[in-house]
């Protein structure tokens, strides 16, 4: 029986029992930045290699056209598939949004695998080997040859660090951590990320020079 004072048994001083196993947890207040990243993944990792495939297939180039000609089914099935993977993991593990590290390493995947490919030189072979520049060179014309080659290198191995990261965050993050902590570092690797390769590429160039 309940008697006053007695708080052990006091209906209000219960703890609530913890989600049963199976259902979806959800953390109250998760940042937008981090919702945002949840809800546009799919297009992110169908949309990027589709379109940065595409560009650098339509854009002037050379023999290495050929290659994309070849190749951009699988890279864009495969990309599709491998990018989808990291959300798949989080949903079975009961999210339904993006962690903050997450959401920031995510970024920085897709941007790194844009840069990767408009950063990629064109050549025609004919008597002579003509140069033809990079998507990303033509529209920023600063950016020569050698800029480009380290970004497009730069690029590829973000890509595969960055994926088995998000592989191991996906995995591992705790379902009770905070949403909103550290999730200002989204914002800045959607700003910061294209910069930081650029100006990496930039270096590499003068340092050639």
């Amino acid at each position: 029986m309940y008697t006053p004072g007695d708080n052990r048994m006091h209906p209000r001083s219960t703890p609530p029992p913890p989600p049963p196993p199976g259902l979806v947890w959800q953390q109250p207040n998760v940042a937008a930045l981090n919702r945002f990243t949840w809800n546009i993944w799919l297009w992110v990792v169908w949309g990027v290699p589709l379109v940065t495939t595409a560009i650098k297939y339509l854009a002037p180039g050379g023999t290495e056209k050929l290659f994309f000609m070849v190749f951009t089914p699988f890279v864009i099935v495969g990309a599709g598939c491998l990018g989808w993977l990291p959300r798949f993991i989080l949903k079975k593990r009961g999210f339904r949004y993006s962690p903050s590290a997450v959401s920031a390493v995510f970024h920085v995947h897709w941007w790194a695998f844009a840069m990767s490919i408009l950063a990629i030189n064109g050549s025609v072979v004919t008597v002579d080997v003509t140069h033809v520049p990079s998507p990303l060179g033509q529209v920023l014309p600063f950016i020569a040859r050698d800029a480009s080659n380290a970004i497009s290198g730069i690029g590829f191995l973000l890509v595969v660090v960055s994926y088995i990261v998000l592989i191991l965050l996906a995995s591992m993050t705790e379902r009770q951590t905070q949403a909103r902590t550290r999730s200002w570092v989204t914002l800045l690797t959607m700003l910061t990320t294209p910069v930081a390769m650029i100006t990496l590429g930039l270096v590499v160039q003068a340092l050639g020079n």
